[in-house]
């Protein structure tokens, strides 16, 4: 059906003269507050070093930048990719590495890690019951040597809550390839209160993997070749929404080490 122009401009007059002859005010819509967001922003560390996290609006991380102060202070900056499900796809930091990550079936089944154009080295990945309970470590053994080795494997223990109760490396001898316990670190007094940093402490390899959900009072780390612990315990101060706000380690032999401190 064709449209008759001379119908149409005189319904736009008629409708500003109405408008316009109308002494009612124009009453404005209340503004829509916008709420306000929890998300960490930085974490502090003593001698000066941060990391800073960035979000987009669906508050996903999208960049971290990782403050070394030392004597020559710099700055590694990664940027994290997601797909259209909100699942990590690719973290590339300002050096020119990058980390690409693999997903079967909607999980997470490995991580490779590139320097430049090359291949350096990957992980994969196995579950039980939707948590991950066992990684495989691949490293190439020279730039110059072609192939890949499996260096390490890496098992998680968790506690019936979730969270990570043990995480045990083993390692491979050169001459036979004979495995052996290398490394454990062990969790526990944990806080039943959100744990903010779950993405930046693993976000490499791990980033969206449920871990520790809470914050840890304990880690017990053991060198599992010689026999030797070395024992922290943290203390935390919270925030009206139960998030830390600072953490106080206190080191093997009662040594106080210094605080963390959270922002958001």
């Amino acid at each position: 059906m064709k449209t008759r122009p001379l119908m149409i401009f005189t319904v736009s007059l008629l409708a500003i003269l109405v408008t316009a002859c109308s002494k009612s005010p124009v009453i404005k819509p209340a503004p829509v507050p916008v709420p306000v967001i929890n998300a960490l922003a930085k974490v502090e560390y003593s001698g000066g070093d941060y990391d800073s996290l960035y979000y987009n609006s669906d508050l996903q991380v999208i960049k971290i930048v990782v403050h070394t102060n030392a004597v020559m202070p710099f700055d590694q900056v990664y940027t994290i990719e997601y797909d259209a499900n909100k699942k990590v796809t690719r973290v590339v930091d300002n050096t020119g590495e990058r980390y690409d990550y693999i997903y079967v079936n909607g999980v997470l089944g490995g991580v490779t890690h590139y320097i430049g154009n090359d291949k350096f080295d990957f992980k994969l990945y196995d579950y039980t019951n939707g948590k991950l309970t066992h990684v495989e470590e691949y490293y190439r053994p020279s730039f110059n040597t072609p192939g890949y080795e499996m260096t390490a494997e890496i098992d998680f223990e968790y506690f019936p809550d979730g969270n990570l109760k043990k995480q045990t490396m083993y390692g491979f001898t050169q001459q036979n390839r004979t495995k052996y316990k290398l490394f454990s670190t062990t969790y526990s007094d944990y806080d039943r209160k959100p744990n903010p940093t779950a993405f930046l402490d693993r976000f490499t390899y791990y980033a969206q993997l449920d871990i520790q959900k809470n914050n840890p009072g304990k880690m017990v780390g053991r060198d599992e070749m010689n026999g030797t612990d070395n024992n922290f315990e943290y203390a935390y101060t919270y925030n009206d929404f139960l998030n830390p706000l600072t953490r106080k380690t206190t080191a093997s032999g009662g040594s106080v080490t210094t605080a963390k401190l959270y922002y958001y």
